[in-house]
């Protein structure tokens, strides 16, 4: 199931409607490059850590990140947030099987997924030195909030109360399907990043393709996981009224 869940995820253009996802990706590529390609912004940190490595020696000062690292910085952050957003409304647009059904999102549901996906974000980070094993039995649990929040417009705690019980005894298929598709992702980033040959455009536009498919491919997961859980849950035994 895993591998048939990842191999749709994948498949991120086949949902409609198609310009817009194209759109998206396009728009995607273009805010991650443009980090690396802007005269205002610095991706080389090489300089950098080569002044943290003499500080750890007892060697100089400890080392300031400079403008041009700050704007690099700020504008990756900035494309992480675009990538949210893009994300959001490609599921929207999965759930509701086309653009006329789905309708506009409200402001106030914009505003809880977002929390939403900060808090997730927090616990990514924290997790980091943990192998991120918090983080996955997090996700495990929670994976179907924005899906729900879409659906149902509720607010962040009873949406996580109805991930939780929708994905019960599926946790384990879940969390490794996340990591599946993260691995899908690192083996295309190092199968294709030693094609760009040390050039910034090629870095540039090769990440930024890499990047625009996995916010894609996530949001779709995440649709594709939770129309089967829904489905599962309806012959089973029906979800309890929102």
């Amino acid at each position: 199931m895993n591998f048939l869940t990842v191999g749709k995820a994948l498949k991120f253009y086949d949902v409609k409607p198609e310009q817009r996802v194209r759109l998206w990706f396009v728009l995607l590529v273009a805010i991650f490059a443009a980090g690396f390609l802007v005269p205002f912004a610095d991706s080389d940190f090489s300089g950098l850590l080569q002044r943290l490595l003499q500080f750890a020696e007892g060697q100089g000062t400890l080392p300031q990140l400079e403008s041009g690292h700050w704007n690099f910085i700020g504008m990756q952050v900035l494309a992480r947030f675009i990538g949210m957003i893009a994300g959001i409304d490609y599921l929207r647009h999965f759930l509701t099987a086309n653009a006329s059904a789905g309708g506009r999102i409200p402001l106030q549901t914009w505003l809880r997924i977002i929390v939403f996906q900060v808090l997730a974000a927090l616990v990514y980070l924290i997790s980091s030195p943990f192998f991120l094993i918090p983080y996955l039995i997090f996700i495990s649990a929670f994976f179907f909030v924005p899906p729900e929040m879409l659906k149902f417009g509720g607010s962040i705690g009873k949406s996580m109360q109805q991930s939780y019980l929708l994905g019960r005894g599926m946790r384990l298929q879940i969390a490794s399907s996340v990591v599946m598709l993260t691995a899908a992702f690192m083996l295309l980033d190092m199968w294709f990043t030693p094609l760009a040959n040390n050039s910034t455009y090629g870095v540039a536009l090769i990440g930024g393709f890499l990047f625009a498919w996995e916010i894609l491919s996530r949001a779709k997961l995440a649709g594709v996981w939770y129309e089967l859980l829904v489905r599962k849950a309806q012959v089973e035994q029906p979800l309890k009224p929102k």
